[in-house]
């Protein structure tokens, strides 16, 4: 496992790892990623912003380092099955870095989603807790851009504004 998540080439790790590193940057996150904190993400106890325990900053490792460990492995699977007659193929780089950022944008969404109290009652994340998880502190501007407004919608994705009795 240490060598597929660590230093497996085909996986493109070292660019997935470097990008979690700059994300971590931007939350003030200093914490060493290898096997050990990889498979102890989700045990983890770190420090918020003002020193105290940071339950948006934990939880934004967790799914970070856990959502990217999935993706090396999903990369180098996709080299070793799909494409294991051509050994020269690989991922390029910034191939890598967009199937990261995709898969974290999706994350974002499906928290948003999950912070309405109306859908999902018990089971909702609290709002303050979905935008600590994403706020970056090193830009306080980008704050609104978390800040996405919950609009009524048919099917995924489609919004009914400006539908006027079609359905």
């Amino acid at each position: 496992m240490e060598h597929v998540l660590m230093e497996c080439p085909d996986s493109r790790q070292e660019v997935i790892w470097d990008t979690v590193r700059e994300f971590f940057a931007r939350k003030r996150i200093d914490v060493e990623i290898n096997v050990g904190t990889i498979m102890g993400c989700a045990t983890m106890r770190l420090a918020g912003f003002w020193g105290a325990r940071g339950l948006g900053v934990e939880r934004a490792f967790r799914i970070v380092v856990s959502e990217s460990a999935f993706l090396v492995w999903k990369i180098r699977c996709e080299k070793r099955i799909q494409h294991a007659e051509d050994p020269d193929w690989q991922l390029p780089e910034e191939a890598a870095r967009e199937r990261w950022t995709a898969v974290i944008k999706k994350r974002m969404a499906q928290d948003k989603t999950l912070s309405d109290k109306k859908r999902f009652r018990k089971q909702y994340v609290a709002n303050w807790l979905v935008e600590d998880t994403w706020l970056d502190l090193r830009n306080p501007a980008n704050y609104n851009r978390y800040r996405i407004p919950r609009v009524p919608g048919v099917l995924v994705g489609i919004g009914v504004a400006g539908r006027d009795g079609v359905g």
